[in-house]
């Protein structure tokens, strides 16, 4: 640390996305970690895969419809048939999306509600984990015991799992997420 702490402080105390791409892509050892890092543990709860790719798919169009909402993608040619309408998919609404995200969030409703009300009658986060858990990398010891190490502005974890590891509810050791749909399913954090 004596060596190099220094030169990584200086280099990467304010870039989070450098600090992650250096350590968890490019090999380099972490000789010194930013501040604002917290060790997160979770359980994912693996949806119904039909239901989850239609609110993936329902998501990306939603996305696409508002990025060429704000920017406009000229026409090349002229509409002359009505075979360019028939190509076209429907419209996806917000409500469409929040329609998909709630039947997948319902497909797991039972196991969400049990583990709720076992944490309530004071059962172990950790236990659970290792009962409803799906995710690999929590049947990792360490990774259990210390956590993924997650900062507010990392870049190597799903967006949706941050936030909740970051929520305004999420303040101290111990605190437990709402449950959040993710790229890869249900996140209890």
């Amino acid at each position: 640390f004596l060596e190099f702490g220094a030169i990584y402080e200086q280099s990467f105390a304010n870039e989070i996305a450098q600090y992650e791409y250096m350590t968890q892509f490019a090999g380099q050892s972490s000789w010194y970690t930013p501040e604002g890092y917290r060790g997160v543990i979770h359980i994912l709860l693996t949806p119904d895969e039909a239901l989850m790719e239609t609110y993936r798919n329902l998501s990306a169009r939603f996305e696409e419809q508002k990025q060429t909402d704000e920017v406009p993608l000229e026409d090349s040619a002229p509409e002359t048939s009505d075979t360019h309408t028939a190509q076209q998919e429907p419209e996806v609404s917000q409500q469409m999306v929040d329609e998909a995200r709630q039947a997948v969030m319902d497909s797991r409703k039972a196991e969400i509600d049990l583990i709720y009300n076992r944490l309530q009658r004071g059962e172990s986060f950790v236990d659970l984990v290792r009962e409803y858990g799906e995710d690999p990398g929590m049947t990792n010891e360490d990774n259990l015991a210390n956590g993924y190490a997650v900062h507010r502005q990392s870049i190597i974890y799903d967006p949706v799992f941050t936030a909740a590891a970051f929520a305004d509810n999420m303040q101290k050791p111990g605190d437990v997420s709402q449950p959040v749909l993710g790229s890869y399913g249900i996140h209890i954090v």
